[in-house]
């Protein structure tokens, strides 16, 4: 699917202002890899990289979408039916205050529960600089007495959890003599490089590995992507802007 095919009515797109890619989305070179490609992700991180790509004909920063939930089954439909492309539309509270914008940025889907050798090989890639996720709050503080958990602790080359993929993804860019990428948390926790730190630490104690240990406390970097949540709830109730994010089926029937 082309951003063209997206589109359901083309005169109500340009009618609106809409904006379509700018760029060759096939010389869009994947930098990103996203665990949990949720309306978070695809509201933020997926537009901020579809802007560096149309505005600053960036084309290293594309990404990689990797759903590693049974409940990312129906996502991973969508994203794959579109080839990776949905409508962001960005409303004020001007009702003449309206973005929207078709993101092309999310060039590649795996679903992790019918693909783990992929999506670990996707980490493992070189060209995966960064890797992104959105876990929400709860997803750092997991039981290392969990089935996934102690299956991930068994099973090196088909992970089933987050943790999992991203451990032994360093492994085996430690083995390969290759740079670790950057483990990126956006969900809405303070310190959360810190909290996303913690955790791969906890797992990967439990393999008893001193050298990926050493790898991850020294080469690997947690940045804190949030800043304070008061300023961020004020600021957003301040704006009061809504996103919506349309497959193309959804535009189709909110626009009949």
């Amino acid at each position: 699917m082309t951003s063209d095919q997206l589109i359901v009515d083309k005169s109500k797109f340009v009618s609106v202002g809409g904006h379509s890619p700018s760029y060759d989305r096939s010389q869009l070179k994947h930098g990103i890899v996203h665990l949990s490609v949720g309306n978070f992700h695809r509201s933020h991180l997926a537009y901020y990289m579809d802007i560096l790509a149309s505005e600053h004909k960036q084309t290293q920063w594309g990404i990689i979408g990797i759903g590693v939930r049974s409940v990312d089954k129906p996502i991973s439909k969508v994203m794959k039916e579109q080839n990776g492309l949905y409508t962001l539309i960005a409303k004020g509270t001007d009702k003449n205050d309206i973005n929207v914008r078709i993101i092309a940025s999310l060039i590649h889907y795996i679903f992790a529960p019918d693909e783990p050798e992929n999506a670990l090989a996707i980490l493992i890639d070189p060209d995966t600089k960064i890797v992104s996720i959105t876990i929400t709050v709860s997803g750092y503080d997991f039981d290392m007495n969990n089935v996934d958990i102690q299956h991930d602790l068994k099973t090196f080359d088909k992970p089933r959890t987050v943790f999992g993929f991203l451990v032994h993804a360093l492994d085996q860019r430690r083995r390969l003599n290759e740079k670790p990428f950057t483990i990126m948390s956006c969900d809405n926790l303070q310190q959360n490089g810190e909290a996303t730190k913690k955790s791969i630490l906890k797992f990967a104690k439990e393999l008893n590995n001193t050298e990926l240990i050493e790898y991850i406390q020294t080469k690997v970097t947690f940045p804190n992507s949030m800043g304070q949540t008061k300023l961020y709830q004020k600021q957003f109730q301040q704006n009061s802007f809504l996103f919506f994010l349309f497959s193309r089926s959804n535009y189709s029937s909110n626009n009949r």
